[in-house]
This record gives structure tokens, sequence and C-alpha cells, in this order.
């Protein structure tokens, strides 16, 4: 394995840490006891911390950073951090995408961008799909990944992961209202606006 990700959704949206299994038995330290248990396990590979709504939440995301960044001062093993970005064509806007790269990248983490969806249908209406909307998923898409080309020390980074593509099967459609959220239809089928 070249990278884990070590904790996952440890945050509530106030950034305070959740009321876990793991915190009530192990204590608020879990995550450090994780990291250091990961890092053992497995000396040569990337250590993540991934969680969702940090690129719309700075709230959440500030104080995931700096969890992470206060335990790598303790040395603990920490290399990254993992954003699902479970998004769509309205929500985020793409400056906070954006903020929410260039933050993490400042604080000297690499990026990984996990569980990648762009949903077509936010608000859940009975709707299909049409070439705009598909169109527009594709540009929220291209954005995405142009920003995160631009970040320096990219070579550094992590960018999409096999994650990004086992969410496909259920796609979190229905047939009463539609999301699309996927950039495949199947592993071997790009949807359209990511085909070519």
């Amino acid at each position: 394995m070249s990278s884990w990700d070590v904790v996952n959704e440890a945050f509530e949206a106030d950034g305070t840490l959740r009321n876990t299994i793991w915190k009530a038995h192990l204590g608020s330290n879990y995550l450090e006891k994780a990291f250091r248990y990961a890092h053992e396990a497995d000396p040569n590979a990337l250590l993540f911390y991934n969680d969702y709504d940090l690129e719309s939440n700075p709230v959440k995301r500030r104080a995931v950073l700096t969890w992470l960044q206060a335990m790598r001062q303790r040395g603990v093993p920490v290399h990254g951090l993992g954003l699902q970005l479970h998004i769509s064509i309205v929500h985020p806007e793409n400056t906070q995408i954006a903020e929410a790269l260039w933050e993490v990248q400042r604080a000297g983490l690499r990026i990984h961008l996990s569980e990648v969806d762009v949903s077509v249908n936010p608000l859940g209406q009975a709707s299909a799909s049409t070439p705009e909307l598909l169109q527009r998923q594709a540009d929220k898409l291209t954005f995405v990944v142009r920003t995160y080309q631009q970040l320096p020390g990219l070579s550094n980074m992590a960018l999409l992961s096999g994650a990004s593509v086992t969410r496909i099967p259920g796609c979190a459609a229905t047939t009463s209202a539609p999301t699309t959220p996927c950039c495949l239809t199947t592993i071997t089928n790009p949807s359209p606006p990511t085909a070519g």
C-alpha cells in the first residue's frame, strides 16, 4: 500500500471532535494513536486524514488543519488531508474550492481528492439530466482539476485515488430524482461530459 486514509470523518461541522466509539474508549488523542500505529504497521506509507465538507466549511477545515498541524509538531506522521468533495454544479462556489485547496497546500500537507462526485440535481427535484447540466458538471470538475494543477509543489501532492471511482455503482441516483453525480457511468464508460 502506498497510502492510507487512517482516520475518516472525525470532526463535526463546528470543528469539534465527533463523539465516536474511538473517542469514548481511547480519549480525544485517538487520532494521534491511529496515525502512530498506522506508521508502525507500514512505515513507508503516506498517511492521510479524510473528511467531508472541508471545501465548503472553513470552520471545520481550519479546526482539522489546526489539529493535524499540532500532531505533526509532536512528531506524528501525518502526510496529507483528503477532501471528499461531494459537490454539485452550484455548491460550493468555485472560489470556496480554490480557497480550501490553497489553504491545505499552505499548511504543507499533501492533498487527496477522494470520493469526488458532482451532482447535477442538488435539490433532488424530479428532472432529467440535460446537455447543459452535464456541461456544468464537466466545467465544475475541470475547475477542480485545473485549480489543483496550479498548486505549487504538485509533485508532492496526491490527486484522485481509487476512491474517486468506487462510488460508481450506486451513483446516488434515483429514478424520480436523478443526480448524475459521477464522472464515469461505469468503470470503463465515461459520462458524456468527460468523454474524450
